[in-house]
């Protein structure tokens, strides 16, 4: 399985570099579950700032390790970056 984490090189000038290159890590799935279900009224406190209340119907939720974590954006948690999977059968 191969992650890659950022976007990819715009067609063009390549003079321009602030912007990351895309990184290409691999990762382990540990588990995959169906999306969670509305409780009622789940305190706000539990739930992390920004994320919806509800899963989108039909989601499939991926935890996904990455051996090599030192390589990863120390900014990712901020919601700056896009992710993509490409799934490989081993």
């Amino acid at each position: 399985m191969d992650v890659t984490i950022g976007a990819v090189s715009r067609a063009g000038d390549k003079s321009d570099t602030k912007e990351a290159a895309a990184t290409q890590l691999e990762a382990r799935l540990l588990q995959v579950r169906g999306p969670r279900r509305s409780r009622g009224s789940a305190p706000a406190e539990r739930r992390a700032s920004g994320s919806p209340a509800v899963d989108p119907p039909g989601a499939r939720i991926l935890v996904l390790l990455v051996p090599d974590g030192f390589r990863l954006p120390p900014d990712l948690d901020q919601g700056r970056y896009r992710v993509f999977l490409r799934l490989v059968r081993k």
